[in-house]
């Protein structure tokens, strides 16, 4: 599995078009159309729902769309911080989450 094809799904669900999620990833139509069928046979399911104007997540697709999400982000942040890394940046790189108390 690419994280480019997971970041081209979540792209053209959120946008909701394909034509219009192309141009914003500098892509041609047909070659994201090719990137998403590819990502759906090797996930075995259909994850959007085509028309000639739109597309919509199916509901496997709206559970994608939540977990490639998140697959993106951290793969984003993981490339961030070894970008500062290979720039020289030689501080620890410290990641974590924040815990929110309960009332």
């Amino acid at each position: 599995m690419k994280i480019e094809h997971l970041r081209e799904f979540t792209t053209c669900a959120r946008e909701g078009n394909v034509t219009a999620a192309a141009r914003r990833l500098y892509l041609s139509q047909p070659a994201l159309s090719k990137h998403l069928a590819a990502l759906e046979r090797e996930v075995g399911l259909t994850l959007l729902d085509r028309t000639t104007h739109a597309v919509t997540p199916t509901a496997a697709g709206a559970v994608a769309l939540e977990l490639f999400e998140r697959v993106v982000d951290d793969y984003d942040r993981a490339m961030a911080a070894l970008d500062l890394m290979r720039d020289g940046y030689d501080r620890q790189v410290r990641l974590g989450f924040l815990l929110h108390s309960l009332g």
